[in-house]
């Protein structure tokens, strides 16, 4: 097994996903609670998952923050069209907040909360190839 593989190790009382580089320094990408997580979790980041094979293409998601009126931001996630200069809001801060930062912060919870997997990132649904054809 190559030494910069994501691999599975455990540290009384979670499950982490580490990849050691050759230099000795080993990075962390998540602790789980059960090994079962972490496991899949490695497999998808090494590329050995059904998932990452099958997974669509990498959305292009982005947050940013609107000040309508002095000292009231909001939060947008927005994702860029087929014309990647044209981009959609998707999802937006309801309430205002009293900051840029908070905002920003807010803004990109609600983007991870449209990725249903870190590992691969927002994926838009793959095509299913097993569907009758168009036309």
């Amino acid at each position: 097994m190559s030494r910069n593989r994501w691999r599975v190790a455990y540290r009384d009382p979670r499950w982490y996903v580490v990849r050691f580089h050759p230099s000795g320094t080993s990075v962390t990408y998540a602790d789980f609670p059960d090994e079962a997580e972490a496991t899949e979790t490695a497999a998808r980041l090494n590329g050995e998952s059904e998932l990452s094979a099958s997974a669509g293409h990498l959305r292009r998601l982005g947050v940013f923050v609107d000040e309508p009126d002095p000292g009231h931001f909001y939060w947008v996630v927005h994702e860029s069209s087929e014309d990647a200069s044209v981009w959609v809001e998707i999802e937006a801060s309801e309430e205002a907040y009293l900051t840029w930062a908070t905002a920003w912060e807010h803004g990109a919870v609600a983007l991870h909360r449209l990725i249903a997997d870190p590992a691969i990132g927002p994926r838009a649904p793959g095509e299913d190839e097993d569907a009758a054809p168009v036309g």
